[in-house]
């Protein structure tokens, strides 16, 4: 599993999901699992705008994350 935190500091990255979509786009929001209202997602979760949509990923949805810058 992608440890999320390590992107933190990041700008723009490109998420390649565990069905192989790509996804490129600036970092929105990190959430800590415990953060989230909705316990059935229970997980750290990625956020990302991808042109005008963000897209939220959870850990374990993800299946590698590059830095574009």
């Amino acid at each position: 599993m992608v440890n999320i935190w390590n992107y933190k500091d990041c700008d723009t990255i490109e998420i390649t999901d565990t069905d192989g979509n790509v996804f490129k786009g600036r970092i929105v929001d990190i959430t800590d699992a415990e953060e989230k209202s909705d316990l059935e997602e229970y997980e750290d979760s990625i956020t990302i705008k991808v042109d005008e949509n963000n897209i939220e990923f959870l850990q374990n949805e993800i299946a590698e994350i590059k830095i574009i810058r």
